[in-house]
């Protein structure tokens, strides 16, 4: 219990330093927070002390009241980021699972038959997919499988003549324009996972362990799967901790090349229209849910690794 307080403890300390930057980030843009009459009474917008509108400004942040959009009239900021929040993390989501379990899978395969050809084809070829960003694998699967050979729509999320609604039509037509946007997220990924596999588990196939496991006459699969992999799971969450913070600035590119109405494609178009109540919102937002990715490895580790509860 102790240790969980810790972690929950560290993530809100860290939330509220990116809320505090925020706030003073704002100031300097000359972007008074919240300071209509009804949020500050008894101040005009020139006389409120600094912490009074810090203050203000912290409470209408912990409500999740960002005000309004500078660019939308009418508009409130969180009704923007509500409605592009489920694009971003349907893609985010479904992508990081995918590529999760891919590059781990084939991390551990590549491991387990280090130094045979299939290892010394596929690493370096997943160094080199690691290394691509994200906008150059989106652009060509947008010209090569969405242009030239019209395989997949592109350049809305749905067919634009049907209607938003819970139905199997709407759904497919769905999933069909995300396809390309996440395979783009799934090869740019990918290969995130598999090095990190790989070196944890080459690391472990000649500990002692693993020698008694064969003394036994394990089975290949069972060593392989639960005596390497499973002693290796604690640096795994700890590199997506690290990564997912990567994978979700990186869809940002995606969701731009393929017009895709998520948070990042919400981000540059806020920037370009000068809206800087959303844009301080998707900041906020981001931070948060990368801290939060973190905080979620953090508390798995006593679970994927015993030992550390001992620590």
């Amino acid at each position: 219990m102790a240790y969980a307080i810790r972690q929950i403890s560290f993530f809100l300390l860290a939330l509220w330093v990116v809320i505090t930057l925020s706030f003073f980030l704002r100031q300097m843009v000359g972007l008074q927070p919240f300071t209509a009459p009804e949020f500050l009474p008894g101040h005009s917008t020139h006389s409120a002390p600094l912490l009074t509108l810090y203050l203000n400004y912290l409470g209408h942040v912990l409500r999740l009241n960002f005000g309004q959009s500078l660019a939308t009239p009418f508009g409130s900021v969180n009704a923007l980021v509500g409605r592009s929040l489920p694009w971003t993390l349907g893609l985010v989501g479904i992508g990081t699972v995918l590529s999760l379990l891919l590059g781990t899978a084939l991390g551990i395969i590549l491991a387990w038959h280090r130094g045979s050809l299939l290892d010394t084809v596929l690493t370096p070829a997943a160094v080199f997919a690691s290394s691509i960003p994200y906008y150059f694998v989106a652009m060509i699967l947008v010209y090569v499988a969405g242009l030239n050979l019209g395989w997949f729509p592109v350049g809305d999320p749905y067919n634009p003549d049907l209607t938003p609604q819970w139905s199997d039509t709407f759904i497919a037509d769905v999933i069909r324009h995300g396809v390309l946007p996440l395979f783009a997220v799934v090869v740019a990924t990918f290969g995130l996972w598999v090095i990190p596999m790989r070196n944890a588990m080459v690391g472990v196939l000649d500990d002692d362990f693993m020698a008694l496991g064969r003394a036994k006459g394990l089975r290949a699969r069972r060593l392989m799967l639960g005596y390497a992999a499973r002693n290796v799971l604690l640096p795994i969450a700890t590199n997506f901790a690290i990564q997912f913070g990567y994978i979700l600035g990186g869809a940002v590119f995606v969701e731009v090349v393929f017009n895709y109405p998520g948070l990042g494609w919400l981000l540059v178009q806020s920037v370009y229209d000068h809206d800087y109540p959303t844009v301080q919102a998707l900041v906020i937002l981001v931070a948060a849910l990368g801290l939060l990715a973190h905080l979620a490895a953090r508390l798995l580790y006593p679970w994927l690794d015993p030992r550390t509860r001992r620590g």
